[in-house]
């Protein structure tokens, strides 16, 4: 905690970024409009990375995907046990992860879910595409989709990195690079069917 301390304003995490600049230092102006000078700049913001377009590295492309994710409370004990498990029905793969003793986090992944899906930003379509997403699960899954905090509930298209753009891609130039998450932002179906990208 005193070394978090000692580096407050030298070192800015969780930022968004808008644009990136070079002169003498790298200007970096964020989504709230502010402006930072940086030395060094890495940037692990996903498939959709400022930086990652700065470096000229190849857009991600789309893997027809969507995933939708969220947390459920239980006011109770869950009793899971402190494990992850995933389960794959046709062409649904939802996982869980206990959190703690009363918040469990999921995951349904829609394999070729129609393009319209990306207009969902209602939490109330959302909680009901994963329901439905879901119903040929244990009652006690459902349970776990339908309880959920619809506030945490959030869908997104996945993405993935062509391996042979992993392999000739440009990770670095000067003192601005990219976290491990764009050297293969692959969804779950390629990190476990290829080459092991994690």
């Amino acid at each position: 905690m005193l070394f978090l301390l000692a580096l407050s304003g030298l070192v800015a995490i969780f930022c968004r970024l808008s644009s990136t600049k070079q002169n003498r230092f790298r200007l970096c102006t964020l989504k709230t409009g502010e402006a930072i000078k940086a030395k060094v700049l890495i940037g692990c913001d996903g498939s959709n990375s400022v930086v990652s377009r700065f470096l000229g590295l190849n857009p991600t492309k789309d893997l027809g995907s969507r995933a939708i994710r969220g947390f459920t409370n239980y006011p109770d004990d869950h009793g899971f046990r402190q494990e992850f498990i995933r389960i794959k029905m046709d062409n649904v793969v939802s996982g869980r992860l206990p959190i703690t003793h009363k918040l469990v986090f999921w995951f349904v992944v829609l394999r070729n879910c129609p393009q319209d899906s990306n207009f969902l930003k209602n939490q109330e379509d959302i909680a009901r595409l994963a329901l439905a997403s879901v119903r040929e699960f244990s009652e006690e899954w459902k349970e776990m989709v339908k309880n959920c905090d619809m506030d945490s509930l959030y869908i997104n298209r996945l993405r993935y990195r062509a391996p042979w753009d992993v392999l000739s891609g440009k990770f670095r130039r000067g003192t601005v690079t990219v976290g491990r998450r764009q050297y293969a932002p692959n969804g779950p179906i390629l990190r476990t069917r290829m080459f092991g990208c994690a």
